[in-house]
């Protein structure tokens, strides 16, 4: 979605903008709720909010008008896929999982104002799980890159909208992932983390430069 909408945004090339709708509509017309299985891989909460966070940073790089009826449709989905995570929150697994949840609520109700308590379950998880020393609560600094990737892409989204909780937990998440990062400028090896996960000094870079 992201590379598609990129590309059409560097060339203006319409086969771009249509190679990522014709995806997103076969995905649709593949993957229908109630599907057997549905829940496990193509409606497992994690995968909605990633999916929906994606498809709308690639609805706002194309500069989809309102009017557009692939605007309609996109705006549509994004909706369903959020009502769909607001009553299927990772409440059993929690920590980052409920995190980027909330996040992706956030970037609906921004966009379409379609859960209007988004900001105040993600203020509660962000204030439980970014520490006063602005570690991530798992400990894991995987897990705690991932978590800042989100805030930094959300304070993007919200710009000068972006609350104050919002700016100082990135803030201090970023600055306690600066200080862990071992010689090589990537993230110690400590929990159930990897690497390449995220690419850890291009997301210090953009929380510095918010």
């Amino acid at each position: 979605a992201d590379d598609l909408a990129l590309a059409h945004r560097a060339t203006g090339d319409d086969r771009f903008r249509e190679g990522f709708f014709a995806l997103a509509r076969d995905w649709h017309a593949a993957e229908p709720i109630g599907k057997p299985g549905f829940a496990r891989v193509a409606w497992n909460e994690r995968v909605v909010a990633t999916r929906l966070m994606h498809w709308s940073v690639a609805g706002s790089l194309l500069a989809l008008h309102p009017d557009d009826p692939d605007a309609i449709w996109l705006g549509r989905e994004i909706a369903r896929q959020a009502l769909f995570l607001r009553d299927n929150l990772a409440l059993d697994l929690l920590a980052n999982h409920l995190f980027r949840d909330c996040v992706a609520l956030v970037f609906a109700d921004a966009l379409l104002g379609v859960v209007p308590d988004a900001q105040p379950l993600l203020e509660a998880e962000v204030r439980e799980q970014i520490l006063a020393d602005g570690a991530h609560v798992e400990r894991c600094p995987m897990y705690h890159a991932v978590c800042l990737a989100d805030l930094v892409d959300l304070r993007a989204l919200l710009g000068a909208a972006a609350p104050g909780w919002l700016s100082d937990a990135l803030a201090r998440a970023a600055g306690f992932l600066d200080g862990v990062l071992l010689g090589d400028g990537d993230i110690p090896l400590l929990g159930d983390g990897w690497r390449g996960e995220v690419d850890v000094a291009r997301v210090l870079a953009q929380a510095r430069s918010l």
